[in-house]
């Protein structure tokens, strides 16, 4: 990704997709529980706290 904000901004996209609901009830019958693991830095982290 170029950067953290295109996570949020891919999630904006998918939200206005006619074909959100659908896929959206998928997921949820086949995902129990997510977690989103970011490998970067973000530039609010002090140094030294990574």
């Amino acid at each position: 990704m170029p950067d953290l904000g295109a996570y949020e901004r891919g999630l904006t996209a998918l939200r206005t997709s006619s074909q959100f609901p659908d896929m959206a009830k998928a997921l949820a019958a086949a995902i129990e529980r997510e977690t989103v693991v970011f490998g970067v830095r973000a530039g609010w982290v002090p140094e030294g706290r990574e």
